[in-house]
């Protein structure tokens, strides 16, 4: 790894109790034993729209659910890969499809998207710790009714001719970490995910209580921005960014996967020390890009000119092979974390380099820069047979799903002392998981 520190010695404040732990757990047992199994009201939405187990924190996971009715039901224990069943590998690469970058204000995205770049720092510097409310990911924030829109609008721009009647999943690289951890039976938190069947593809929705979390824990959370702002540039003409996302085609032993995620930079390893200019460029289309607003949803798909930037433009093909050499994940905190805690992460999006800062009361004094990229095949080995789980609930979720329909299923798991099991319900709201429009465009012949 490379290292780059100020020499001295932190002063770490480590914080923490388990009384906020312990008042959770006693209203949770407080409610659990007030509504008991069912949720008793006279309001027929409350019915349909109320689990039978809501617990104070956790009700926003059946708004719109009607939960009187489970249409199945997966068990984590019941998932046993077997001989036949297909190995999990990364060594077939992936493409990308599309990239888009959030500007700032959150209304507006401008494809082709380009990451920022990771920027050499003097060390130490002072961080300003994020506002209380933080959002988990830009798309989260503002999120159209159909999640998945703006991603479509960037294919739209950038590979036109594309087709998905061979795409298995569409979905979100949170809603896969979630997945995992409940296939290998390691699920700490309770999630939901909405479901939507377009022909034979499944699309996975991601559900948050919020478009922002209440930062917790020790006293090295809430500087992660504020970090990756200071050590990270834009290239010209897109200084308004405010967040990059790419998107992938990667299969997933049998199937083949459509993963969008938030990148936080690119890394180039072999840019001499002290060099100026950056090495990012933007995608060739020629005249063509787009500026598209949340309130837009007219069918041209409207564009406008290129950004400006002064550097020379590559092709698809080009930026799908940089992704895989200098895609960057920034990590931050008051203590160097070892890289398997965010192995999965990076996996999923196949992301080579990991930039981990290290503050002491919010100055940043260290920085170590690794190459994970060398151990996805060893990680994808000794994970294999949670891969395989992972792939076995995809399908069996899109089985669920295609049973329904169209889909407009949502799948909800409440974590249980005794057992781990995902459950599928019907949503109350009837929706597609594109504009028709876009469904004709994109699965037709």
């Amino acid at each position: 790894p490379i290292v780059y520190q100020q020499n001295h010695t932190p002063t770490c404040l480590l914080i923490h109790t388990w009384f906020s732990i312990y008042a959770h757990l006693t209203q949770h047992q407080a409610d659990r034993k007030r509504l008991g199994k069912s949720c008793d009201s006279n309001s027929p939405s409350s019915r349909q729209t109320q689990s039978p187990a809501v617990v104070s924190q956790d009700a926003w996971m059946w708004e719109g659910v009607q939960a009187d009715e489970v249409l199945g039901t997966i068990h984590a224990l019941e998932l046993n890969p077997s001989t036949d069943t297909a190995k999990v590998s990364s060594s077939s690469g992936c493409d990308l499809i599309c990239s888009y970058n959030w500007q700032i204000g959150g209304v507006e995205i401008i494809s082709p998207g380009c990451v920022s770049e990771w920027k050499e720092i003097d060390l130490p510097i002072d961080l300003t710790r994020a506002r209380r409310h933080h959002a988990p990911s830009t798309d989260q924030l503002h999120v159209p009714r159909h999640s998945f829109e703006p991603l479509f609008r960037a294919v739209e721009v950038m590979n036109s001719g594309l087709r998905f009647n061979d795409v298995d999943i569409i979905c979100n690289r949170n809603s896969l970490r979630n997945l995992i951890l409940f296939s290998s039976q390691r699920s700490l938190q309770n999630f939901r995910v909405n479901l939507l069947v377009v022909n034979n593809t499944l699309f996975i929705e991601r559900c948050e209580r919020d478009a922002s979390i209440i930062i917790r824990g020790s006293y090295d959370h809430g500087f992660g921005r504020a970090f990756e702002k200071a050590c990270i540039t834009y290239p010209e003409g897109l200084g308004a960014s405010s967040s990059h996302h790419c998107v992938l085609r990667c299969p997933l032993g049998d199937l083949s996967c459509v993963l969008r995620f938030e990148l936080d930079a690119s890394y180039n390893e072999t840019k001499e020390p002290g060099a100026s200019g950056s090495t990012n460029v933007p995608i060739d289309l020629g005249a063509q890009s787009l500026c598209w607003k949340l309130e837009s949803l007219s069918t041209d798909f409207p564009q406008s000119r290129n950004p400006k930037t002064t550097h020379a433009a590559e092709s698809m093909s080009q930026a799908g092979l940089r992704h895989q050499i200098t895609a960057a994940e920034i990590k931050t905190g008051v203590r160097l974390k070892p890289p398997n805690q965010c192995m999965q992460q990076l996996w999923l999006g196949r992301t080579p380099w990991l930039i981990r800062g290290v503050h002491s009361n919010g100055t940043s004094h260290k920085v170590v820069v690794t190459n994970v990229g060398d151990s996805f095949t060893e990680w994808e080995e000794v994970h294999q047979t949670q891969l395989q789980k992972l792939v076995m609930t995809l399908k069996q979720l899109r089985s669920i799903a295609q049973d329904l329909g169209g889909g407009n299923c949502v799948a909800v798991f409440e974590r249980s002392l005794d057992s781990q099991i995902l459950k599928v319900f019907k949503a109350v709201e009837e929706k597609r998981a594109l504009p028709e429009e876009m469904i004709a465009r994109f699965w037709g012949p």
